[in-house]
């Protein structure tokens, strides 16, 4: 298997560095679904330009996040674990290699399995450790004062 380690810039978490914010947008609505049965999460989401795709309100689509559907693509989710006001990754901790999470996006559903959780230090940026041949999902949250949580799942048909 081959294993890239991607650097991507990841200023959320700390407020040190401010806080990503969308823009507001014309359309409104919900733009997909994020299920964990494992931990009995159900989150709507919404689009990159929705000003719902706010850190303090819902868990987010990154900016560097692909579609499900894009060749090697990888989704990638941020969202608050506790430390805040609104924490819809508080039990993500729990989420073990072989769980299942399901993404309801533009009404098809993408099936992935997780194959890697990790933990990296808050600096601002996250490397993810992915197969870049296959299609992805990672989810970030706040681990602990000082690390981040990453979870990586690979599409299944």
């Amino acid at each position: 298997m081959i294993i890239k380690t991607l650097t991507i810039f990841f200023l959320l978490f700390t407020s040190s560095f401010g806080r990503f914010v969308a823009q507001p947008s014309l359309k409104e609505e919900k733009f997909a679904t994020l299920k964990i049965p494992s931990i009995s999460l159900e989150e709507e989401l919404y689009s990159k330009e929705d000003s719902r795709n706010d850190l303090d309100q819902n868990i987010i689509f990154l900016p560097t996040s692909s579609a499900p559907y894009e060749e090697q693509g990888n989704v990638i989710l941020a969202g608050h674990s506790g430390y805040f006001g609104v924490a819809p990754f508080k039990r993500l901790y729990q989420v073990k290699k072989g769980d299942m999470i399901f993404l309801t996006y533009e009404g098809n559903e993408y099936r992935y399995q997780v194959t890697a959780r990790y933990t990296v230090l808050k600096t601002g940026k996250v490397s993810l450790q992915r197969d870049p041949l296959k299609k992805t999902i990672t989810l970030i949250t706040c681990y602990d004062n000082k690390r981040q949580l990453v979870l990586i799942g690979e599409q299944k048909k």
